[in-house]
């Protein structure tokens, strides 16, 4: 049984100048902030009748600021080169975390419970992206973009609340590339028609044998498709999102054992907006 609510928010002021015909400039100050609910419950059991029991419960609350800055340059006409350069800072971090465990061991029959808390922040990448746009005609148009995430390993240390101790866990979140190409179509001047292929390569590191506790590894590759009807103060958006994905996993958490893993994300939205 597995359940994680991820909630993100980013607000704050833009301000753009227009350089001259062909390049703009723009930046983004957000604040940052962002909660998230993870349960994870397993029982496995182990054909020689052992079995194991484990529950974990996380809840994260997290604020800071995400500066961005921006650059267009228009070479020629029908042609947009975009770029972009961001990283979020944690200020304030706040994680409580609850683990309940019962071995498969046959001479341990007791539960081990504990509660957790940290207010380590969290190291996250610079990220870089480039964007190039080609307007075929006036009704289609395609793109492609990459982004570059930079390494941002870091060290979260977990306090028991009863006993004072403390865990050190190293975070090793590595460099990764991602890269993405799209199209849309606007069959008249009210309705768009968008599509993409994109990618979501894991940042964490390749499973090693004869360790524990080692996050997954799965590379992602997905699809996307939607259509926009749109008015000169108004538009509504529907569509969706596939992407699948094979790689390694642990679910055992203390066995070195490394399973075939695979994962599917399907997300279907709606979105809507209105100008006066």
């Amino acid at each position: 049984d597995f359940c994680k609510n991820l909630k993100t928010y980013n607000f704050g002021p833009s301000y753009g100048i227009k350089i001259n015909e062909r390049l703009a400039l723009g930046t983004t100050l957000y604040m940052h902030y962002r909660t998230r609910n993870y349960i994870n419950r397993h029982f496995i059991n182990f054909d020689d009748g052992r079995y194991q029991w484990a529950n974990a419960y996380k809840w994260l609350t997290e604020s800071g600021l995400k500066p961005v800055f921006g650059l267009m340059w228009t070479p020629a006409d029908r042609w947009s080169i975009g770029t972009t350069f961001s990283k979020i800072y944690i200020f304030d971090t706040d994680l409580r975390a609850q683990a309940t465990y019962k071995s498969p061991d046959y001479t341990n029959t007791t539960i081990d419970y504990s509660i957790w808390k940290s207010h380590d922040k969290k190291e996250f990448p610079f990220v870089t992206t480039l964007g190039i746009a080609y307007f075929p005609s006036d009704r289609i148009l395609f793109s492609t973009d990459i982004s570059h995430y930079t390494s941002a390993p870091y060290t979260l240390r977990l306090n028991n609340i009863d006993t004072g101790s403390y865990i050190p866990e190293n975070v090793s979140q590595e460099s990764v590339v991602n890269m993405a190409i799209g199209a849309e179509y606007y069959p008249n001047a009210g309705i768009a028609l968008r599509g993409g292929l994109y990618t979501n390569m894991a940042n964490t590191p390749e499973l090693i044998s004869g360790k524990t506790y080692q996050p997954e590894h799965i590379d992602m590759y997905g699809a996307s498709l939607s259509v926009s009807s749109f008015s000169r103060l108004s538009s509504l958006t529907v569509g969706g999102n596939y992407a699948y994905g094979k790689g390694k996993a642990q679910i055992i958490g203390d066995d070195p054992s490394i399973q075939d893993a695979v994962m599917q994300n399907l997300t279907v939205f709606v979105s809507a907006a209105f100008s006066y």
